[in-house]
């Protein structure tokens, strides 16, 4: 069930998808994320604390023990990951 604020992120690769579930689901994520949430608040996870997950900070420390997916397509997946966190030099600042 979703309320009218919904985060839904599209990926073209199967693998991109299976890695980013990985990192989301990671106990150092569910620890920042308990640790920075207010239980109380009317919305628990809010757009602010999603925003402050930086997935590519997360993928380069996450364990990749006991997931199938080969070693040069995890770094190709941290590779594509920076490239969606750094701004471009041709990219508008707000």
């Amino acid at each position: 069930m979703v309320d009218d604020t919904c985060y839904l992120p599209g990926f073209e690769e199967i693998e991109y998808a299976k890695l980013t579930l990985f990192i989301l689901q990671s106990k150092l994520l569910k620890r920042f994320i308990r640790n920075i949430c207010f239980m109380d608040a009317k919305r628990v996870v809010s757009r602010e604390l999603l925003m402050r997950i930086n997935l590519y900070q997360l993928s380069r420390t996450v364990d990749y023990l006991g997931i199938d997916i080969p070693q040069e397509k995890i770094h190709e997946y941290q590779n594509w990951l920076y490239m969606q966190t750094t701004p471009s030099l041709f990219s508008r600042q707000v």
